[in-house]
């Protein structure tokens, strides 16, 4: 399965010997699927057709379908019912004869005789008509598909770029966190016993208070559903399965990721303020990223 863009255009021009027709198809982004058929009164018959065909490719986004005939000459057809004429033409002459009055017919008057002129009766299609115009629509849905897939290859490959920035710059977390946690203990030991001065302080319980300092500002727990989350972003993007309703939660998720190491470290100053630029670049990817999935099916 592919990854669709939810934006898309096609068209297609359909030519019989009784019609002529444009169908243009344009998709756009919507939370659900809404589709919008344009279609003549000739054609109305066929909007059910058309729409579980439009359902049959798009899943999710609005969709304006517009349907033109350029030549519908089967609309204005007529057909003459040459025995029903020749009948009233006889009855005519029988009367004329039989009252002596001259048998001058009147060909407009002729024409309207009952059922003289048989109509085409509304809503009824030549088949001709209907197979051309069902065959261009699924040409249009075809190449609207074809289009939202190029669209949407386009859309994970960015996808897949700003992800992996977002992984390098969890790896260098990683790094980091492994100088500023010790940075960060000498530096909160030392501020503590400046504060305490000349009281006497048992050392392992202000050992123990100072592990416990670190540890609220620790990012490693942050970094690990990170790294998971975007492992989990790269697989469903590469298998073609993800939709853009899955990759927006996956991308939430990873977006409080972020905004927990920009809390944790703020004010951390030294090595915590490269964790703190990290985090902010990490935001700024996931952000990129959830832009282009609103974009997606």
């Amino acid at each position: 399965m592919s990854l669709r863009s939810m934006t898309g255009y096609a068209c297609t021009h359909v030519r019989t010997e009784l019609c002529e027709a444009l169908i243009v198809v344009r998709t756009l982004n919507h939370r659900s699927l809404d589709i919008a058929l344009h279609l003549p009164a000739a054609v109305e018959t066929l909007e059910a057709q058309i729409r579980d065909s439009v359902r049959g490719v798009v899943h999710r986004g609005r969709v304006d379908l517009r349907l033109t005939f350029e030549r519908a000459e089967f609309a204005s057809a007529v057909r003459l019912d040459e025995a029903r004429l020749d009948a009233y033409v006889k009855a005519f002459g029988l009367v004329a004869s039989r009252y002596g009055v001259a048998a001058n017919l009147d060909p407009h008057e002729a024409l309207r005789f009952p059922g003289v002129v048989l109509e085409q009766a509304p809503g009824a299609l030549p088949d001709e008509v209907r197979r051309a115009v069902l065959t261009g629509v699924s040409e249009a849905l075809e190449q609207l598909d074809a289009f939202r897939q190029r669209e949407g290859a386009e859309l994970a490959r960015l996808i897949q770029e700003s992800n992996q920035r977002v992984a390098e710059a969890v790896d260098q977390i990683e790094r980091l966190r492994s100088v500023a946690l010790p940075w960060l203990q000498e530096r909160l030991h030392q501020r503590l016993t400046e504060a305490i001065g000349s009281t006497s302080v048992d050392s392992q319980r202000l050992a123990q208070e100072v592990a416990l300092l670190v540890s609220r500002s620790d990012v490693q727990e942050e970094v690990e559903r990170l790294r998971i989350h975007s492992s989990q972003l790269r697989d469903l993007l590469s298998s073609g399965s993800a939709g853009g309703k899955n990759l927006d939660f996956l991308l939430q998720e990873m977006m409080r990721e972020a905004n927990t190491i920009l809390s944790k470290t703020a004010g951390l100053g030294g090595p915590g303020l490269n964790i703190t630029d990290l985090g902010i670049r990490i935001k700024t990817e996931v952000e990129r990223m959830r832009e282009q999935t609103f974009n997606l099916e």
